[in-house]
């Protein structure tokens, strides 16, 4: 080794502007694992059932409406709401009866005030809310997302293509299927769903035979995961 180095007839690396900066990520185990379900799904797009059905706002209102009837704000917030004003109709009753020390027609009137929200008022409420939602939900805020759909269930998960939007989930990513009358829910996170509209299916014993394909494949991977 030289004790000293001239570096004044030095010159700068002519590559150095072609070389890509380089890009370093912390990535957890758990994303790790699911970017990796992800890749082989997408490796492995044969599918082995298909379904195609037409999506309409009342299936994004449906999902919409499940979503926060299950939130913890969706539960009770709705009562403690109800119940504060079911109580002060009642308060301002039991108060007019004490402020004029008798029963009169005053009394009767706020009684029945009080009867009538108490019954009518959750009534009143959903009707608000299907009405606010479903001017939210209109044709125009919903174009490309609802009409023709497919829904492909393949080894390794499920894949939903719309107009426009495309989700794909592992079997190991569905938490949970559901189910109402009108639809079959496919919960992958606490906002995301996919509802299957019971058109989708000829008779009620296809219906069923398909979640019970569902569960059996979702049982199948959890259990492989522990």
């Amino acid at each position: 080794m030289k004790e000293e180095y001239h570096l004044s007839k030095g010159k700068r690396n002519p590559y150095a502007k072609q070389l890509e900066p380089s890009v370093t990520m912390r990535v957890d185990r758990t994303t790790l694992a699911y970017a990796t379900r992800a890749i082989r799904f997408l490796l492995n797009p044969s599918p082995m059932t298909t379904l195609q059905y037409e999506t309409t706002p009342a299936d994004h209102l449906a999902k919409l409406e499940r979503f926060v009837s299950e939130s913890i704000v969706g539960r009770r917030f709705t009562w403690f709401a109800y119940l504060a004003i079911v109580g002060l109709a009642w308060t301002s009753a039991v108060l007019f009866y004490i402020k004029q020390g008798d029963v009169n027609r005053g009394y009767m009137v706020s009684g029945a005030f009080a009867a009538l929200l108490t019954i009518s008022l959750p009534s009143l409420y959903r009707w608000y809310q299907a009405s606010f939602w479903r001017s939210v939900l209109s044709e125009e805020s919903l174009r490309g997302i609802v009409g023709p759909t497919t829904l492909a269930i393949t080894t390794q998960g499920i894949e939903e293509s719309g107009p426009v939007t495309i989700v794909r989930a592992a079997w190991r990513d569905i938490r949970r299927i559901d189910h109402s009358s009108a639809r079959i829910f496919i919960v992958i996170a606490p906002l995301i769903a996919i509802a299957i509209p019971a058109r989708a299916f000829p008779d009620e014993a296809s219906r069923a035979q398909f979640e019970q394909q569902l569960t059996a494949h979702i049982a199948a991977a959890t259990a492989s995961a522990r």
